[in-house]
Protein backbone atom coordinates (compact mmCIF):
# COMPACT_ATOMS: atom_id res chain seq x y z
CA UNK A 1 0.00 0.00 0.00
CA UNK A 2 1.13 3.31 -0.27
CA UNK A 3 3.13 5.23 2.12
CA UNK A 4 1.02 8.18 3.55
CA UNK A 5 3.17 11.86 3.65
CA UNK A 6 3.50 14.20 6.95
CA UNK A 7 -16.30 8.70 -7.85
CA UNK A 8 -32.81 15.02 -12.31
CA UNK A 9 -32.25 15.65 -9.03
CA UNK A 10 -34.00 14.65 -5.78
CA UNK A 11 -34.48 17.35 -2.79
CA UNK A 12 -34.31 14.52 -0.06
CA UNK A 13 -30.82 14.71 2.06
CA UNK A 14 -29.87 12.24 3.90
CA UNK A 15 -26.15 13.27 5.32
CA UNK A 16 -25.33 17.14 4.19
CA UNK A 17 -22.42 18.90 4.03
CA UNK A 18 -19.95 19.56 6.68
CA UNK A 19 -17.73 22.57 6.58
CA UNK A 20 -14.37 21.81 5.43
CA UNK A 21 -12.03 20.05 8.19
CA UNK A 22 -8.38 21.16 9.59
CA UNK A 23 -5.96 21.38 7.32
CA UNK A 24 -7.75 21.69 3.90
CA UNK A 25 -7.44 24.72 2.22
CA UNK A 26 -7.24 26.79 -1.00
CA UNK A 27 -4.39 28.30 -2.36
CA UNK A 28 -4.71 32.29 -1.68
CA UNK A 29 -4.89 32.63 -5.27
CA UNK A 30 -8.11 30.95 -5.87
CA UNK A 31 -9.58 31.15 -2.58
CA UNK A 32 -11.61 34.14 -3.44
CA UNK A 33 -13.20 32.63 -6.05
CA UNK A 34 -13.87 28.95 -4.91
CA UNK A 35 -15.75 27.69 -1.81
CA UNK A 36 -14.20 24.31 -0.30
CA UNK A 37 -16.80 21.85 1.83
CA UNK A 38 -16.50 18.55 2.79
CA UNK A 39 -18.88 15.41 2.70
CA UNK A 40 -18.06 12.23 5.17
CA UNK A 41 -17.46 8.46 4.61
CA UNK A 42 -19.98 6.75 2.54
CA UNK A 43 -22.04 5.18 4.26
CA UNK A 44 -21.69 1.40 3.49
CA UNK A 45 -18.80 1.53 1.66
CA UNK A 46 -15.17 -0.06 2.47
CA UNK A 47 -12.65 2.59 3.45
CA UNK A 48 -9.72 3.46 1.32
CA UNK A 49 -11.28 5.84 -1.70
CA UNK A 50 -9.37 6.27 -5.08
CA UNK A 51 -11.15 6.84 -8.19
CA UNK A 52 -14.33 8.24 -8.55
CA UNK A 53 -17.22 8.99 -11.72
CA UNK A 54 -20.98 9.49 -12.18
CA UNK A 55 -22.52 6.45 -13.02
CA UNK A 56 -23.02 6.00 -17.24
CA UNK A 57 -27.04 5.81 -16.65
CA UNK A 58 -27.45 7.48 -13.51
CA UNK A 59 -27.15 11.26 -12.79
CA UNK A 60 -27.73 10.55 -9.26
CA UNK A 61 -25.42 7.55 -8.84
CA UNK A 62 -22.08 7.76 -7.56
CA UNK A 63 -18.99 5.60 -8.44
CA UNK A 64 -16.31 5.43 -6.14
CA UNK A 65 -13.09 2.76 -5.35
CA UNK A 66 -13.36 1.74 -2.44
CA UNK A 67 -10.61 -0.44 -0.71
CA UNK A 68 -8.36 1.13 -3.09
CA UNK A 69 -4.84 -1.01 -4.71
CA UNK A 70 -5.87 -3.88 -2.72
CA UNK A 71 -6.87 -7.10 -4.24
CA UNK A 72 -10.16 -6.78 -3.01
CA UNK A 73 -10.77 -3.22 -4.41
CA UNK A 74 -14.31 -2.71 -5.91
CA UNK A 75 -16.45 -0.02 -7.26
CA UNK A 76 -19.20 0.91 -4.97
CA UNK A 77 -22.43 3.13 -6.33
CA UNK A 78 -23.81 5.29 -3.97
CA UNK A 79 -26.67 7.69 -4.15
CA UNK A 80 -26.48 11.28 -3.97
CA UNK A 81 -28.91 14.23 -3.16
CA UNK A 82 -28.05 17.90 -4.65
CA UNK A 83 -29.57 20.98 -3.68
CA UNK A 84 -31.06 23.58 -5.93
CA UNK A 85 -28.34 24.49 -7.90
CA UNK A 86 -27.79 20.85 -8.82
CA UNK A 87 -24.63 20.70 -6.35
CA UNK A 88 -24.09 17.33 -4.71
CA UNK A 89 -24.98 17.96 -0.85
CA UNK A 90 -25.16 14.41 0.68
CA UNK A 91 -26.25 10.90 0.42
CA UNK A 92 -29.21 8.63 0.44
CA UNK A 93 -29.45 5.56 2.21
CA UNK A 94 -25.99 3.13 1.93
CA UNK A 95 -23.10 2.18 -1.02
CA UNK A 96 -24.26 -0.81 -3.12
CA UNK A 97 -21.36 -2.45 -5.10
CA UNK A 98 -21.57 -1.87 -8.55
CA UNK A 99 -18.44 -4.03 -10.08
CA UNK A 100 -15.56 -5.57 -8.57
CA UNK A 101 -11.72 -4.59 -9.63
CA UNK A 102 -8.86 -5.90 -8.20
CA UNK A 103 -6.60 -3.55 -7.63
CA UNK A 104 -8.07 -0.60 -8.42
CA UNK A 105 -6.42 2.58 -7.77
CA UNK A 106 -6.87 6.60 -8.58
CA UNK A 107 -8.53 6.47 -12.07
CA UNK A 108 -12.20 5.73 -13.34
CA UNK A 109 -13.56 7.08 -16.10
CA UNK A 110 -15.75 6.07 -19.23
CA UNK A 111 -15.04 5.61 -22.81
CA UNK A 112 -17.57 8.44 -24.11
CA UNK A 113 -18.96 6.52 -26.63
CA UNK A 114 -19.62 2.99 -25.41
CA UNK A 115 -19.69 3.77 -21.39
CA UNK A 116 -17.10 0.95 -20.95
CA UNK A 117 -15.85 1.52 -17.37
CA UNK A 118 -11.78 2.02 -17.20
CA UNK A 119 -9.36 1.74 -13.98
CA UNK A 120 -6.03 1.87 -13.45
CA UNK A 121 -4.32 -0.44 -11.15
CA UNK A 122 -1.72 -0.51 -8.55
CA UNK A 123 0.98 -1.98 -8.37
CA UNK A 124 0.46 -3.89 -10.95
CA UNK A 125 0.65 -1.48 -13.69
CA UNK A 126 -2.47 -2.36 -15.44
CA UNK A 127 -5.56 -0.75 -17.15
CA UNK A 128 -8.92 -2.66 -16.37
CA UNK A 129 -12.02 -2.30 -18.33
CA UNK A 130 -15.59 -3.34 -17.48
CA UNK A 131 -18.61 -3.31 -20.00
CA UNK A 132 -21.78 -0.84 -19.16
CA UNK A 133 -23.94 -4.32 -17.43
CA UNK A 134 -21.12 -5.89 -16.01
CA UNK A 135 -20.27 -6.66 -12.92
CA UNK A 136 -16.51 -7.76 -12.89
CA UNK A 137 -13.32 -6.70 -15.25
CA UNK A 138 -13.79 -7.89 -18.85
CA UNK A 139 -10.29 -6.86 -19.80
CA UNK A 140 -7.22 -6.15 -18.09
CA UNK A 141 -4.46 -4.65 -20.25
CA UNK A 142 -0.64 -4.21 -18.55
CA UNK A 143 0.98 -1.11 -20.08
CA UNK A 144 5.01 -1.43 -19.97
CA UNK A 145 5.29 1.95 -18.49
CA UNK A 146 8.28 2.04 -15.99
CA UNK A 147 6.42 2.18 -12.56
CA UNK A 148 2.93 1.49 -11.79
CA UNK A 149 -0.44 3.39 -12.79
CA UNK A 150 -1.83 6.40 -10.52
CA UNK A 151 -5.01 7.24 -12.78
CA UNK A 152 -6.57 7.92 -16.56
CA UNK A 153 -8.35 10.40 -17.85
CA UNK A 154 -10.29 10.30 -21.37
CA UNK A 155 -9.82 13.81 -22.87
CA UNK A 156 -13.03 15.49 -22.81
CA UNK A 157 -14.64 17.71 -25.76
CA UNK A 158 -13.13 21.17 -26.47
CA UNK A 159 -9.24 20.21 -25.50
CA UNK A 160 -6.44 19.19 -27.80
CA UNK A 161 -6.43 14.96 -28.99
CA UNK A 162 -10.10 14.74 -27.17
CA UNK A 163 -10.98 11.38 -27.17
CA UNK A 164 -7.12 10.06 -26.03
CA UNK A 165 -6.73 8.15 -23.50
CA UNK A 166 -4.17 10.19 -20.60
CA UNK A 167 -2.12 7.84 -17.97
CA UNK A 168 -0.42 8.97 -14.62
CA UNK A 169 2.26 6.88 -13.08
CA UNK A 170 2.01 7.40 -9.43
CA UNK A 171 5.61 6.40 -8.22
CA UNK A 172 7.46 7.74 -11.64
CA UNK A 173 5.60 10.62 -12.04
CA UNK A 174 5.07 9.88 -16.09
CA UNK A 175 2.47 11.38 -17.84
CA UNK A 176 1.80 9.16 -20.65
CA UNK A 177 -0.82 9.22 -23.72
CA UNK A 178 -3.05 5.86 -25.54
CA UNK A 179 -5.54 5.43 -28.26
CA UNK A 180 -8.42 3.37 -27.88
CA UNK A 181 -9.91 1.46 -31.00
CA UNK A 182 -12.79 -1.55 -30.26
CA UNK A 183 -11.86 -4.86 -30.03
CA UNK A 184 -15.25 -5.98 -31.44
CA UNK A 185 -16.22 -7.80 -28.24
CA UNK A 186 -17.55 -4.39 -26.01
CA UNK A 187 -13.68 -3.63 -24.97
CA UNK A 188 -11.11 -1.66 -26.07
CA UNK A 189 -7.53 -2.24 -27.57
CA UNK A 190 -4.85 -0.10 -25.94
CA UNK A 191 -2.76 1.54 -28.97
CA UNK A 192 0.75 3.63 -29.06
CA UNK A 193 0.99 3.66 -24.77
CA UNK A 194 3.42 6.52 -25.11
CA UNK A 195 5.57 8.59 -22.39
CA UNK A 196 5.13 12.16 -23.06
CA UNK A 197 6.42 14.05 -19.97
CA UNK A 198 7.31 13.90 -16.25
CA UNK A 199 4.75 15.34 -14.20
CA UNK A 200 7.24 18.22 -11.95
CA UNK A 201 6.69 20.14 -8.56
CA UNK A 202 5.62 17.22 -6.60
CA UNK A 203 5.73 13.44 -6.61
CA UNK A 204 3.13 10.43 -6.29
CA UNK A 205 0.85 11.72 -9.21
CA UNK A 206 -2.62 10.30 -9.36
CA UNK A 207 -5.68 11.33 -10.88
CA UNK A 208 -6.49 14.91 -12.79
CA UNK A 209 -9.03 16.81 -14.11
CA UNK A 210 -8.90 18.90 -17.10
CA UNK A 211 -9.99 22.97 -16.65
CA UNK A 212 -11.47 25.23 -19.02
CA UNK A 213 -10.44 29.08 -18.57
CA UNK A 214 -14.35 30.21 -18.21
CA UNK A 215 -12.84 29.07 -14.45
CA UNK A 216 -12.08 31.77 -12.15
CA UNK A 217 -7.93 31.84 -11.62
CA UNK A 218 -7.36 29.49 -15.07
CA UNK A 219 -6.61 31.75 -18.00
CA UNK A 220 -6.10 29.00 -20.25
CA UNK A 221 -6.84 25.45 -20.45
CA UNK A 222 -5.39 23.65 -17.41
CA UNK A 223 -4.85 20.08 -15.74
CA UNK A 224 -5.65 19.85 -12.03
CA UNK A 225 -3.25 16.83 -11.02
CA UNK A 226 -3.73 15.09 -7.42
CA UNK A 227 -0.31 15.35 -5.65
CA UNK A 228 -0.26 12.23 -3.52
CA UNK A 229 3.22 13.11 -1.89
CA UNK A 230 2.55 16.78 -1.24
CA UNK A 231 -1.23 16.18 0.29
CA UNK A 232 -1.96 18.62 -2.50
CA UNK A 233 -4.10 18.97 -5.77
CA UNK A 234 -1.52 21.24 -8.15
CA UNK A 235 -2.50 22.98 -11.11
CA UNK A 236 -0.47 22.50 -14.55
CA UNK A 237 -0.79 24.36 -18.39
CA UNK A 238 -1.20 22.42 -20.62
CA UNK A 239 0.66 22.39 -24.24
CA UNK A 240 -0.93 21.99 -27.39
CA UNK A 241 -1.63 18.28 -27.60
CA UNK A 242 -3.45 18.28 -24.74
CA UNK A 243 -0.38 16.78 -22.30
CA UNK A 244 0.69 18.39 -19.77
CA UNK A 245 3.36 21.17 -20.40
CA UNK A 246 6.16 20.67 -18.07
CA UNK A 247 7.88 24.41 -19.07
CA UNK A 248 5.15 25.93 -16.83
CA UNK A 249 5.10 25.88 -13.09
CA UNK A 250 3.28 24.36 -11.32
CA UNK A 251 0.65 26.16 -9.08
CA UNK A 252 -0.59 25.09 -5.76
CA UNK A 253 -4.79 24.81 -6.03
CA UNK A 254 -5.57 22.79 -2.86
CA UNK A 255 -3.67 21.35 -0.02
CA UNK A 256 -3.96 19.59 3.42
CA UNK A 257 -5.54 16.06 2.50
CA UNK A 258 -4.31 13.09 0.44
CA UNK A 259 -5.93 12.93 -3.10
CA UNK A 260 -6.30 9.68 -4.98
CA UNK A 261 -9.43 10.27 -7.30
CA UNK A 262 -10.69 13.47 -8.75
CA UNK A 263 -14.05 13.97 -11.16
CA UNK A 264 -15.37 16.80 -12.87
CA UNK A 265 -19.28 17.04 -12.28
CA UNK A 266 -20.48 17.50 -15.40
CA UNK A 267 -24.02 18.82 -14.04
CA UNK A 268 -22.25 22.32 -12.07
CA UNK A 269 -18.81 21.67 -13.28
CA UNK A 270 -17.84 21.56 -9.45
CA UNK A 271 -14.51 19.86 -8.86
CA UNK A 272 -14.71 16.66 -6.64
CA UNK A 273 -11.99 14.77 -4.89
CA UNK A 274 -11.67 11.54 -3.15
CA UNK A 275 -9.54 11.45 -0.07
CA UNK A 276 -7.83 8.48 0.85
CA UNK A 277 -8.01 8.25 4.71
CA UNK A 278 -7.26 9.24 7.06
CA UNK A 279 -7.99 12.54 5.71
CA UNK A 280 -11.25 14.07 6.84
CA UNK A 281 -11.26 14.05 10.47
CA UNK A 282 -9.66 10.37 10.45
CA UNK A 283 -12.11 9.11 8.39
CA UNK A 284 -12.41 9.26 4.42
CA UNK A 285 -14.50 11.04 2.60
CA UNK A 286 -14.78 13.98 -0.28
CA UNK A 287 -13.47 16.78 -1.01
CA UNK A 288 -16.10 19.57 -3.36
CA UNK A 289 -15.03 22.83 -5.23
CA UNK A 290 -17.51 25.20 -6.23
CA UNK A 291 -17.38 28.45 -7.69
CA UNK A 292 -18.17 30.95 -4.66
CA UNK A 293 -20.62 32.36 -6.96
CA UNK A 294 -23.49 31.33 -9.79
CA UNK A 295 -23.03 32.24 -12.71
CA UNK A 296 -26.51 34.00 -13.80
CA UNK A 297 -27.64 32.64 -17.19
CA UNK A 298 -29.28 34.99 -19.23
CA UNK A 299 -32.85 34.22 -19.78
CA UNK A 300 -35.36 31.58 -18.13
CA UNK A 301 -36.11 28.53 -19.50
CA UNK A 302 -36.18 29.70 -22.90
CA UNK A 303 -33.12 31.63 -22.72
CA UNK A 304 -30.82 28.41 -23.09
CA UNK A 305 -31.18 27.67 -26.62
CA UNK A 306 -33.09 28.66 -29.63
CA UNK A 307 -34.41 27.54 -33.31
CA UNK A 308 -33.19 24.07 -32.41
CA UNK A 309 -33.01 21.05 -34.93
CA UNK A 310 -32.94 17.53 -34.48
CA UNK A 311 -31.92 14.45 -37.42
CA UNK A 312 -30.84 11.27 -37.88
CA UNK A 313 -27.56 10.49 -40.21
CA UNK A 314 -29.33 7.57 -41.64
CA UNK A 315 -32.54 5.49 -42.14
CA UNK A 316 -32.55 3.78 -38.58
CA UNK A 317 -31.91 0.22 -40.06
CA UNK A 318 -31.65 -2.35 -37.84
CA UNK A 319 -28.20 -3.81 -36.83
CA UNK A 320 -26.61 -0.42 -38.32
CA UNK A 321 -25.26 2.64 -36.61
CA UNK A 322 -26.66 5.79 -37.34
CA UNK A 323 -25.60 9.54 -36.22
CA UNK A 324 -28.10 11.49 -33.82
CA UNK A 325 -27.39 14.90 -34.45
CA UNK A 326 -28.78 18.50 -32.70
CA UNK A 327 -28.21 21.94 -33.34
CA UNK A 328 -28.73 25.09 -31.55
CA UNK A 329 -28.56 28.78 -31.49
CA UNK A 330 -26.72 29.71 -28.11
CA UNK A 331 -28.15 32.27 -26.00
CA UNK A 332 -25.85 31.62 -23.14
CA UNK A 333 -21.73 32.62 -22.75
CA UNK A 334 -19.92 29.56 -21.23
CA UNK A 335 -20.37 26.16 -19.73
CA UNK A 336 -23.76 23.67 -20.35
CA UNK A 337 -24.44 20.73 -20.03
CA UNK A 338 -25.61 19.27 -23.50
CA UNK A 339 -27.15 15.94 -24.72
CA UNK A 340 -29.77 13.37 -25.84
CA UNK A 341 -32.62 11.29 -23.97
CA UNK A 342 -33.32 8.20 -25.83
CA UNK A 343 -36.84 6.19 -24.98
CA UNK A 344 -38.75 3.08 -26.00
CA UNK A 345 -41.62 4.80 -24.08
CA UNK A 346 -42.94 8.68 -25.40
CA UNK A 347 -44.27 9.17 -22.29
CA UNK A 348 -41.04 9.46 -20.68
CA UNK A 349 -39.87 12.79 -22.48
CA UNK A 350 -39.31 15.70 -21.86
CA UNK A 351 -36.26 15.05 -20.32
CA UNK A 352 -37.20 17.82 -17.78
CA UNK A 353 -39.47 15.65 -15.91
CA UNK A 354 -37.05 13.34 -15.13
CA UNK A 355 -39.06 10.16 -16.79
CA UNK A 356 -37.05 8.03 -18.85
CA UNK A 357 -36.21 4.73 -18.03
CA UNK A 358 -32.92 3.63 -18.58
CA UNK A 359 -32.48 -0.14 -20.41
CA UNK A 360 -30.14 -1.51 -21.61
CA UNK A 361 -30.77 -2.11 -25.22
CA UNK A 362 -32.58 1.23 -27.03
CA UNK A 363 -32.54 3.35 -23.77
CA UNK A 364 -30.24 5.78 -22.43
CA UNK A 365 -28.63 9.31 -21.70
CA UNK A 366 -26.44 10.78 -23.06
CA UNK A 367 -24.21 13.57 -21.74
CA UNK A 368 -21.04 16.06 -22.49
CA UNK A 369 -19.83 18.71 -21.32
CA UNK A 370 -18.95 22.23 -23.46
CA UNK A 371 -18.19 25.49 -23.87
CA UNK A 372 -21.03 27.82 -25.81
CA UNK A 373 -20.67 31.32 -27.14
CA UNK A 374 -24.12 33.34 -27.56
CA UNK A 375 -25.89 33.56 -30.89
CA UNK A 376 -23.69 31.40 -32.20
CA UNK A 377 -25.04 28.23 -33.73
CA UNK A 378 -24.16 24.70 -31.71
CA UNK A 379 -24.49 21.34 -32.68
CA UNK A 380 -23.75 18.28 -30.76
CA UNK A 381 -24.24 13.98 -31.77
CA UNK A 382 -23.98 11.05 -30.56
CA UNK A 383 -23.26 7.05 -32.43
CA UNK A 384 -26.03 5.06 -31.82
CA UNK A 385 -26.27 1.48 -32.87
CA UNK A 386 -29.29 0.02 -33.30
CA UNK A 387 -29.98 -3.61 -32.23
CA UNK A 388 -30.78 -6.64 -34.79
CA UNK A 389 -33.63 -8.09 -34.73
CA UNK A 390 -35.31 -4.33 -33.80
CA UNK A 391 -37.26 -3.78 -37.08
CA UNK A 392 -40.64 -2.33 -36.83
CA UNK A 393 -39.45 -0.87 -33.32
CA UNK A 394 -40.22 2.73 -32.19
CA UNK A 395 -38.20 5.13 -30.29
CA UNK A 396 -37.99 8.46 -29.66
CA UNK A 397 -34.72 10.90 -29.40
CA UNK A 398 -34.62 14.12 -27.37
CA UNK A 399 -32.12 16.67 -27.28
CA UNK A 400 -31.38 18.85 -24.34
CA UNK A 401 -29.27 21.49 -22.91
CA UNK A 402 -28.94 22.81 -19.11
CA UNK A 403 -26.89 25.65 -17.94
CA UNK A 404 -24.98 25.00 -14.51
CA UNK A 405 -26.94 28.12 -12.70
CA UNK A 406 -29.58 28.06 -10.25
CA UNK A 407 -33.29 28.52 -11.65
CA UNK A 408 -37.26 28.17 -10.76
CA UNK A 409 -38.29 27.09 -13.74
CA UNK A 410 -38.07 23.63 -13.98
CA UNK A 411 -39.08 20.73 -10.69
CA UNK A 412 -34.97 20.00 -11.60
CA UNK A 413 -33.43 23.50 -10.46
CA UNK A 414 -31.64 24.13 -13.54
CA UNK A 415 -32.87 26.01 -16.92
CA UNK A 416 -33.19 23.02 -18.75
CA UNK A 417 -34.24 23.57 -22.55
CA UNK A 418 -35.39 20.58 -25.01
CA UNK A 419 -36.42 19.75 -28.74
CA UNK A 420 -39.74 18.10 -29.97
CA UNK A 421 -39.11 14.42 -29.30
CA UNK A 422 -38.44 12.89 -32.70
CA UNK A 423 -40.32 9.83 -33.21
CA UNK A 424 -38.03 7.11 -35.38
CA UNK A 425 -39.04 3.51 -36.65
CA UNK A 426 -36.38 1.32 -37.28
CA UNK A 427 -36.38 -0.08 -40.48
Amino acid sequence: MKTLSSHLFFPAIALSFVAAAPGQALDPAFATDYTLTTLPAIPGAPDYYGGLTINFVDPNSLLVICDTEELTAEIYAITVTRDSAGHINGYSGTATLHATAPNADGGLDYEPTTGTLFYSTYPNNSIGQIMLFSTSPDRIDPLGLAGTTGSLRFTPPGYPNAGKLRITTYDTNIWASADVSPDGFGTFDLNNVTQIALVPGCSGTESMIYVDPTYPGFNAQEVLVCNWDCDAVGAYSIDVNGDIDVTAPRREFLSGFTCSGAMLDPFTGDFIFSSYYPAIGGVPGLVIVSESSSVTLPGACGGAISATTIATSAPPSSGTTISIDCTAVSQVNGLVIQGFVIGLNQLGLPLASCGCIVHPTLDLIDVQIASWTPLVSESWSIPFAIPGGTAGITFYVQGFVAGTAASTCTEVGLPVNTTDALAVTIQ
